[in-house]
């Protein structure tokens, strides 16, 4: 079967303005696809991880800011930051552990909540869960000593944590061990 394309004429002859106007546009065209293969080069050639050409990509068709740092989907269908924070996610709804990801979480006198990575329901209490994947940034310490402090404070014994490294499932699996022990 061949495919043909026909054009019903409505004119003998293109009026000059209509010329104009398909001139105009494969300019504009032309200029957004140049613009576009431009902007192509910048990430291939600035960005140095496949995280930040997500990011460049996700900031170019609107993504909002603060979820362009979770690219990494779970099997409950969250999306993480990591994935180390994947694992564990994953770990948890394969156990039929209840978990929320990053639930806000409102601690006496805050002005503004801190943010769990887990915050695990079992037993009608609640547990939070940190994986402190990116100690040695200055920040990074800095935010993760405040929420220690927090945790210490306001939720005494409701802490778990997992360090960064290449044992992070079976540390995970312990964790979730000790929890279903509870």
């Amino acid at each position: 079967m061949s495919k043909c394309l026909i054009i019903n004429n409505k004119y003998e002859s293109i009026p000059e303005t209509i010329k104009d106007d398909i001139i105009d546009n494969i300019e504009e065209k032309r200029k957004y696809k140049h613009n576009l293969f431009d902007y192509l080069n910048y990430i291939l050639s600035e960005c140095t991880s496949s995280k930040e050409i997500h990011q460049e990509i996700g900031l170019y068709l609107g993504v909002p800011k603060y979820k362009l740092n979770k690219i990494y989907k779970t099997r409950k269908g969250d999306l993480v930051a990591s994935k180390s924070e994947m694992i564990i996610a994953d770990l948890l709804y394969a156990e039929k552990i209840n978990y929320c990801y990053e639930k806000p979480l409102f601690y006496p006198g805050c002005d503004k909540p801190i943010h769990p990575d887990f915050t695990i329901f079992i037993n009608d209490r609640e547990y939070y869960w940190e994986h402190v994947g990116m100690l040695g940034d200055e920040k990074y310490n800095k935010d993760w000593l405040f929420k220690l402090d927090i945790y210490g404070r306001h939720y005494s014994g409701q802490l778990r944590k997992t360090l960064e490294g290449t044992r992070i499932t079976d540390a995970s699996i312990e964790v979730i061990n000790n929890l279903k022990s509870l």
